[in-house]
């Protein structure tokens, strides 16, 4: 059996009962587009599709899907064991009772979704830190080097419509060794320790005064 035939079978075995189905295949958009039409064949007729990309849009991700209309992106906030966002992207065939049903799946897991009105590369955000930081700390260990050689054919579209320079590998060094400046000796595990450590502080503040801040918003 060859492989494309025995993940089809993987495929179909996964998704054949499922209510919501994730997608977290690498961020290459014709693996993406296959993939998804795979699922989408497989599927049930009332199942949504969402995909964790982080820049693709969901209109060019569904062009081979027979049923546009259930794709939705499902893109959680870094980093995810932490942070309880979730931004939700439909496509302009993105039926508006698929962005519903997204928004109520990851409510039930207790996660808070964040629906854009439309679709743009590279969607809002992560917040915390800058976005050179989030991708020193997203590389593990090889920091931003890591980072910008893994994903950077996957980031060249996105890199190059903000009118930046091509990314070359001077580039990348570039930037790496800037990455690495600015942390100033630290690691990448002290540095994400410190991150986490602000951001399990915030979680919990945030919790202290949300129900006070929530009652007000309702009664205006």
């Amino acid at each position: 059996m060859s492989e494309a035939v025995k993940r089809a079978a993987i495929v179909e075995d996964c998704v054949a009962e499922a209510d919501f189905i994730q997608e977290n295949a690498p961020e290459r958009e014709a693996m993406k587009q296959d993939l998804l039409a795979q699922i989408d064949a497989a599927a049930k007729p009332g199942a949504i599709v969402a995909s964790s990309t982080s820049g693709l849009l969901p209109t060019v991700l569904a062009r081979k899907m027979r049923r546009p209309e259930r794709l939705v992106v499902g893109h959680p906030f870094n980093p995810a064991y932490l942070l309880p966002l979730v931004e939700i992207v439909g496509g302009r065939q993105t039926s508006p009772a698929s962005i519903e049903a997204a928004k109520a799946f990851y409510k039930s897991l207790g996660m808070r979704p964040l629906p854009l009105r439309e679709e743009i590369e590279g969607f809002v955000a992560d917040p915390l830190m800058g976005t050179f930081r989030t991708f020193h700390l997203a590389g593990g260990e090889g920091g931003m080097r890591h980072m910008l050689r893994q994903f950077g054919p996957a980031l060249k579209l996105l890199w190059t419509k903000l009118v930046a320079p091509e990314l070359t590998d001077e580039l990348i060094d570039k930037v790496a060794d800037g990455c690495e400046d600015q942390a100033a000796g630290r690691s990448i595990k002290a540095l994400k320790a410190r991150r986490d450590d602000f951001l399990v502080d915030l979680l919990a503040l945030v919790q202290k005064y949300r129900p006070e801040a929530e009652g007000r918003a309702g009664r205006l």
